[in-house]
């Protein structure tokens, strides 16, 4: 279920071990799925954003159905973006597919710590946010390089 306790998440997903399948491929339909199931907990009103992160995409039988999923999310007022940590010209080009169909961005991580956090905000708060979002992470950056400097003085 969804929280507000980072010490719930941190001890959930540290008991999280990935096995099975010898494929590169996930599935990733099965993970949208899960996230709009009513046992998540989501708040009657709330803004319903989801971020896939992942570093393989769908299995290439299951892509059709996912396109799908993130249409029909798209119409029920979801946004479905993502953030891409593995291969970009494999896992990149899928979820761009998905987030697409699903009204939202994608995001490789390879774009660097500063560009990646900066997109994870948007991702998470919607594109409208951009713009005043960007101009925050640059004014952190800024702050933290002075401090880097006063620091090493």
């Amino acid at each position: 279920p969804l929280t507000q306790s980072y010490e719930a998440v941190q001890g959930k997903l540290s008991g999280v071990i990935a096995v099975g399948g010898a494929d590169f491929e996930e599935g990733v339909d099965k993970g949208l799925a899960a996230a709009v199931e009513p046992t998540m907990g989501w708040s009657k009103g709330a803004r319903k954003i989801l971020v896939i992160l992942g570093d393989a995409p769908p299995h290439a039988a299951d892509m059709p159905a996912t396109l799908k999923m993130a249409e029909g999310f798209a119409k029920d007022g979801w946004v479905v973006n993502a953030i891409n940590v593995g291969p970009p010209q494999l896992t990149g080009k899928a979820f761009r597919q998905i987030c697409k169909a699903g009204g939202g961005a994608s995001v490789d991580a390879s774009a660097g710590t500063q560009t990646l956090v900066q997109e994870m905000l948007i991702l998470s708060m919607g594109q409208e946010h951009r713009q005043a979002l960007s101009g925050f992470v640059e004014e952190v950056r800024a702050v933290r390089e002075g401090m880097t400097k006063k620091a090493g003085k």
